[in-house]
């Protein structure tokens, strides 16, 4: 790994052109619970800078990165890849070992899914958050009944559901945010080539707060990952 000597206004330029060219996919979350801000031919249909804040909107998904002072940038030249990083002093998020309720979606992107109500699937990490979001009548009332549970027991009593409905995944660390409205495929489908979600607790079971080739030093977490575009042959 190589830290990348990047005052804040050139990573705001490097996030915005990334988006802006579709240089490559995003990645939000540990591996076993992401989301990636993926494409194959499209780009976003939006990408807007204000201050250090960089935001992206396409079809099926949002993204928004915080680039403060405090958040750095670290290449990984075999794989290769580029990851934001933080301290982990004050680049960890509030634990939730349960399902639990957040409340109305506040800091969602799009002001007009700010009344649905987010719930954090409870994945008890610090470094990021697997969320789902709502505003079905039916799939709020048996989520706020399975309050408490752990992922395994609210897979097995609302995988059905969460399938059916399909509800926007929402996956957070201190300094990105990733909603996928994308639909979630069938059991033993295939994701989609756009943007998607992965939920898979064999693999989070593993422990892992990064990708093995994207390891960092105990004291820094994993904000985001870009993975650059490869070039067809």
């Amino acid at each position: 790994m190589r830290p990348l000597d990047w005052p804040t206004p050139r990573l705001v330029d490097f996030v915005a052109e990334s988006l802006g060219a579709h240089r490559g996919t995003w990645v939000v979350g540990p591996p076993g619970a992401i989301a990636e801000f993926a494409f194959r031919d499209q780009k976003p249909d939006q990408v807007t800078v204000d201050g250090r804040t960089v935001t992206a909107l396409a079809r099926g998904c949002a993204l928004r990165l915080s680039l403060g002072d405090r958040v750095k940038a670290v290449e990984f030249g075999r794989w290769p890849a580029i990851a934001l990083v933080m301290p982990r002093a004050g680049g960890e998020l509030p634990v939730a070992t349960g399902l639990a309720s957040l409340g109305p979606d506040k800091d969602a992107i799009l002001a007009a899914e700010r009344g649905a109500a987010l719930f954090d699937l409870g994945l008890g990490r610090a470094e990021a958050r697997f969320c789902i979001r709502t505003g079905d009548a039916a799939l709020r009332t048996a989520l706020d009944a399975a309050m408490g549970a752990d992922l395994g027991a609210v897979m097995t009593a609302l995988g059905h559901a969460l399938f059916e409905k399909s509800p926007t995944r929402v996956v957070e660390s201190a300094l990105a945010r990733a909603e996928i409205t994308a639909p979630i495929p069938p059991p033993g489908g295939r994701s989609p080539e756009g943007p998607h979600t992965h939920l898979l607790p064999p693999i989070l079971a593993k422990g892992r707060k990064t990708p093995p080739q994207l390891d960092l030093p105990d004291d820094y977490v994993l904000g985001a990952a870009f993975y650059p575009k490869r070039e067809r042959s």
